[in-house]
Formats: structure tokens, sequence, C-alpha cells
């Protein structure tokens, strides 16, 4: 199984409804799941604007909590915009 990320659009605004979506519906999904593969599908960051290294460190704690796993699932990410 799959599970399909896109337009995060990670940023000063999205932050608090992203931690939100992640703690309450994400990641309790994942566990029940185990999907074997998260694909991350583009406009990770809201790059209109300047990046805060907050971002990036949100960001890489959401992926090192799926990538810590016990059924090692992959990341695959997107990188672009549209």
């Amino acid at each position: 199984m799959w599970f399909l990320l896109a337009d995060a659009h990670i940023g000063a605004k999205t932050m608090p409804r992203l931690d939100t979506f992640f703690s309450k519906h994400f990641f309790p999904e994942f566990g029940t799941q185990q999907p074997s593969q998260v694909l991350f599908l583009g406009d990770t960051f809201n790059i209109r604007g300047a990046t805060d290294p907050a971002h990036h460190r949100f960001f890489t704690d959401i992926l090192l909590r799926i990538t810590a796993a016990k059924w090692a699932p992959r990341v695959h990410l997107l990188v672009g915009n549209q």
C-alpha cells in the first residue's frame, strides 16, 4: 500500500494546521495501515516567500518519524512545483 501526500505548502501559516493533520489523522492511519511506500508529490514548501529553517525541521521530523516505523516504509519525494 502507498500513502500519497501532495501540496503540503509547509510555511509559517500552514504549520499549525499540518501539525494537527499529521498528529490526529496521518500518523494514526499510518500506524494502522502500515504502508510500504510514502510519496510526497511536490509543493512541499510554500516557496513564494522565504523558507525558514523551522519549516525544514518540521518536514525532517515528519520524514524521520515515517522512516523510523518498524516496517521500514520507503519514502519518495517529487521535488518541484505544479
